[in-house]
């Protein structure tokens, strides 16, 4: 849903970065987020270092799913 200023909703069809894809959501989520996007506060570290591709591939398809119910 969201965490007000923090950051974003991931529940809606709405990204801030990159289309939404499971390949976008991946790479986002290997490189972090250096620059809070406008409205909000946080930034998010990368995780390229900590997953390797399959739970990267992992963390993409659970929050495609969030996004794009059924």
């Amino acid at each position: 849903e969201g965490a007000g200023r923090l950051g974003p909703s991931l529940v809606d069809p709405a990204w801030l970065h990159g289309d939404g894809s499971p390949t976008a959501i991946a790479r986002l989520t290997a490189e972090g987020v250096r620059t809070p996007s406008p409205g909000y506060s946080a930034v998010m570290p990368g995780y390229a270092g900590q997953l390797d591709a399959r739970r990267l591939a992992a963390v993409a398809a659970y929050v495609y799913a969030l996004a794009s119910p059924g």
